[in-house]
């Protein structure tokens, strides 16, 4: 899995998605006594798996810490790869999986427990970027692409140097966010349902900007900052990243001159537990209760993402 830009990972996905993407789905289960488990399932389509045959999920995953039990099966159009390992009460946990090879790590998950006292625990799990950093030119280039919408369109209301920068950096780091996660990320969705999605982060960027331009105190009204707000949504979507139309050439099936790569990677978590939460930064599930996050696999090349929560196991 190696580092891309926002263009190259959102032109790649037609490619991936026309042959199945790979999908990381965990669960952590805890128990009223503090003890608890830990489940990774890695799934992908067999059509990959049968094109490639010595590209192995084992050899792309790989499961850190002990006392973890593998597995490997076909399910229903899948290759599966599966993992679970048990912990007593007051194990605190640690290191848990790196996504990518040994010789070329990418995504690094640990799991961290901490009683708090009187039956409630903090949960986080935590993702950390391994991979090649992020291509800095082309994230410039991303960014200069934006610049003379903005100014061209607030150009009225005079905003400063500093002023655009700032926009531009909230811009760039919401759309990410958007895409990559954490929670909802929309990458796939731009090709499994485009004009729904470019709707929605249309709306995304408009109140970004309407929040901007309020904060900075521009124009001389409200409906004047939502015209202008209108405007740059429309503009700045269609010549944002992932407007760019360029594929790059998938890999050829069965060559091995190409590195192991799962590619951008659907990764959900979730976590059970006896009582009710007080904190969290994931959805909780009103039917059964859990606790979900999801991000895209290189949604830590910008900084490491946490899953965080404070449950209460004795109300």
């Amino acid at each position: 899995m190696k580092s891309a830009s926002l263009v190259a990972v959102v032109a790649s996905m037609a490619a991936l998605l026309s042959g199945g993407c790979a999908r990381l789905a965990s669960s952590t289960d805890l128990k009223a006594d503090g003890s608890w488990s830990r489940k990774v399932k890695v799934a992908r389509s067999s059509n990959i798996a049968d094109a490639n045959p010595t590209d192995k999920l084992e050899d792309m995953v790989h499961f850190d810490g002990s006392g973890w039990k593998t597995a490997s099966r076909k399910e229903k159009s899948d290759e599966v790869y599966e993992a679970t390992r048990f912990f007593g009460p007051g194990q605190g946990g640690g290191p848990d999986y790196t996504l990518g090879t040994k010789e070329k790590p990418a995504v690094a998950c640990s799991i961290k427990w901490t009683p708090m006292g009187d039956g409630r625990y903090l949960y986080e799990e935590t993702f950390t970027w391994k991979g090649d950093k992020e291509d800095a030119a082309k994230e410039k280039e991303n960014r200069e692409k934006m610049r003379p919408i903005l100014e061209k369109e607030l150009a009225s209301m005079k905003p400063s140097k500093e002023q655009i920068d700032k926009m531009l950096d909230h811009m760039i780091d919401r759309l990410w966010t958007e895409l990559m996660g954490p929670n909802k990320p929309k990458l796939f969705d731009i090709v499994l349902k485009p004009e729904e999605t470019v709707r929605e982060l249309r709306a995304v960027f408009y109140q970004q900007l309407l929040d901007d331009t309020r904060a900075a105190k521009l124009g001389a009204s409200e409906d004047e900052r939502k015209a202008a707000a209108r405007r740059l949504a429309v503009g700045l979507v269609e010549n944002s990243p992932f407007s760019d139309k360029t594929s790059p050439e998938p890999p050829t099936p069965g060559d091995d001159t190409k590195k192991k790569d799962l590619g951008p990677v659907q990764i959900t978590s979730s976590l059970g537990f006896v009582g009710h939460v007080l904190e969290t930064n994931g959805e909780v599930d009103p039917v059964d209760n859990r606790i979900y996050w999801s991000i895209i696999s290189e949604a830590p090349q910008r900084g490491v993402v946490i899953f965080r929560a404070v449950v209460d196991t004795k109300s």
